[in-house]
């Protein structure tokens, strides 16, 4: 019951900041609405922007530098994380304990980036969607390329943008 608590809270989480990102005020003379949810500044924008796309950079340098601490770091403490093929992952440690394993994996390398950031109206809340490329050999040791996508939700945590939900996946078909 409480893993089906904390899919709901994620899949609210997105809602909610995709929601937010792409909200139309249909009622002009609501005015305490628009006082409320008043956009950050351009400048504040581009920072938090620069700020998430180095929050990816650091997890991908993490990754090539086989550091589950590090990659694990970008995260928020309770952070849910639905990785293709896994269970859901609740909170850092198991986020965590999930990359230990990847990472184990025989020749695997990892590289993405970003590839758009929308915003909250307020500005407290992120999505940030990317691409990757990873490399690893397979059981018999045959060397596999894949390429895919991810999304990431953010939240400004202490001044800091942290992960409070992802997911990502392959673009291969399944079974290859």
């Amino acid at each position: 019951m409480q893993n089906r608590f904390r899919i709901l809270a994620g899949v609210m989480i997105v809602a909610t900041v995709v929601a937010g990102c792409e909200r139309e005020d249909n009622d002009e003379n609501d005015d305490s609405a628009k006082a409320v949810t008043a956009a950050a500044p351009a400048s504040d924008r581009a920072a938090d922007e620069a700020a998430i796309r180095q929050l990816d950079d650091e997890f991908f340098a993490a990754s090539r530098a086989k550091d589950a601490n590090a990659m694990a770091a970008v995260y928020a403490d309770d952070a849910i994380s639905m990785p293709p093929n896994s269970p859901l992952l609740v909170g850092k440690a198991a986020i965590r304990s999930y990359n230990v394993e990847v990472l184990k994996i025989p020749q695997f390398s990892m590289t993405g980036e970003s590839t758009s950031i929308g915003f909250s109206d307020d500005g407290t809340m992120a999505y940030d969607t990317g691409k990757y490329a990873a490399t690893f050999a397979d059981p018999k040791g045959k060397l596999v390329k894949d390429e895919g996508k991810y999304l990431g939700v953010l939240k400004k945590i202490d001044g800091k943008w942290r992960i409070v939900a992802d997911a990502f996946n392959s673009n291969m078909a399944p079974g290859q």
